[in-house]
């Protein structure tokens, strides 16, 4: 009785062929994707904008609830920001301790953001500003801009 046995000494594994096809897949696919990832800096400077810009917002929506002036001051010298009203800081709308400033320190986990330059932004009791303003973050060499439009007052991020 004689047994027919099948090789498979040279059909196991990939040949070079295959091996470089895939490499060269990986390789377009992360020349691709690399470049759309956002740069480590970026994601602690657009956070602190975006916590910025809410408070921005907060303050408006306040003017507007309680018909007084409500003022957000930024400080390039501390890189903090109080919201004011009639000249007393108020607790920021996130703070459980009574907070009554927000320094950029505490947002960034590490990261250095600053305040590019002094600005404060006003609103009224309809809630427009009193002029629009661009407030500019700063975290090495990137920056971040929060806009506030001189007619309607909406805060943007871009």
């Amino acid at each position: 009785m004689t047994t027919n046995r099948i090789s498979c000494r040279g059909t196991a594994g990939f040949t070079m062929v295959e091996l470089l096809l895939c490499l060269t897949v990986l390789l377009v696919l992360a020349a691709v994707a690399l470049p759309r990832l956002p740069r480590l800096g970026s994601v602690p400077l657009t956070g602190a904008a975006r916590i910025a810009a809410a408070d921005l917002a907060w303050a408006q929506a306040r003017a507007i609830a309680t018909g007084t002036t409500t003022q957000v001051v930024f400080s390039a010298a501390s890189d903090s920001y109080q919201i004011k009203a009639d000249g007393t800081a108020l607790s920021l709308p996130r703070s459980d301790s009574g907070s009554t400033s927000e320094d950029f320190s505490s947002v960034a986990r590490g990261a250095t953001i600053e305040i590019v330059s002094d600005t404060t932004v006003s609103f009224n009791r309809l809630g427009e500003p009193a002029a629009g303003a661009t407030v500019t973050l700063r975290c090495g060499d990137q920056t971040q801009a929060i806009s506030v439009n001189a007619v309607t007052g909406r805060v943007t991020v871009p």
